[in-house]
């Protein structure tokens, strides 16, 4: 199972957000709260023996909600999600996570394009 598979799985856990978890951006229809994600590829680490399935991974986090104070609940239950990885298999199948690093919290705002309250969690994996 790839990392963003995994990911994918372990956020939809996140109370309200079921079905609520997409790459990129949601559809329009998408009601809040929900959350999008994005990652680079694998930096992957080179050894002797040439490279493997092992590197650093760096994944940017949207959180968005109707109100200030559901968007800073919701992100707090996010950002322990993230904080869950730690020394662990994600998903189902997928990679065990040897480091997770919160990289960077970024300006909570409010997007009057969507009239939502946005979270940003930026956080780097190795595995």
């Amino acid at each position: 199972m790839s990392f963003e598979e995994a990911l994918k799985i372990e956020l939809a856990a996140v109370a309200g957000l079921k079905n609520k978890v997409y790459p990129v951006d949601a559809p329009q229809s998408v009601k809040p709260p929900y959350l999008t994600y994005e990652s680079n590829d694998l930096l992957e680490l080179k050894t002797h023996d040439g490279y493997g399935d092992h590197g650093n991974l760096e994944c940017t986090l949207e959180v968005m909600e109707s109100t200030y104070a559901k968007m800073k609940a919701l992100g707090g239950l996010v950002k322990a999600k993230i904080k869950s990885f730690q020394s662990r298999s994600i998903g189902t199948t997928g990679p065990y996570i040897q480091n997770v690093t919160i990289a960077d919290l970024s300006p909570e705002m409010y997007e009057p394009n969507v009239d939502l309250y946005r979270k940003s969690i930026t956080f780097t994996v190795f595995f």
